[in-house]
């Protein structure tokens, strides 16, 4: 019941960023737009609380988390850094993109340098 829940928000909160992205130039006005960032806002945080209230069973399972945790990460970095590159070369480098990246960087940094002087 846990995974089907955590897949009927993931594949919602897909469908909130494809909608929310336009991308024929012909679903929305403004107002809608609006309106999905606040149900795009709500099912990050629902899926959120569901990921961060997992707790493995045995090491296996950790070991499941940790690869489905480091293949995001990876996946997120690299698609950042493409879509940088892309808009460095057309020159409309938004800059909140950088910033998104920059704060995954660190935030990893941080969280190994916890973990190692945790233990």
């Amino acid at each position: 019941m846990k995974r089907a829940s955590e897949i009927v928000v993931a594949l919602a909160l897909v469908a909130v960023l494809f909608f929310l992205a336009d991308p024929f130039g012909l679903l929305m006005p403004t107002e809608m737009q609006m309106a999905l960032l606040c149900v795009l806002a709500a099912a990050v945080a629902v899926y959120a609380g569901l990921v961060f209230r997992e707790k493995p069973a045995d090491e296996r399972e950790s070991l499941h988390l940790f690869k489905a945790s480091r293949i995001a990460y990876l996946a997120g970095t690299i698609a950042l850094t493409a879509v940088i590159v892309v808009q460095g070369i057309l020159h409309s480098l938004d800059p909140w993109l950088p910033a998104v990246l920059g704060v995954m960087i660190v935030t990893k940094l941080v969280a190994l340098l916890y973990a190692r002087y945790k233990n």
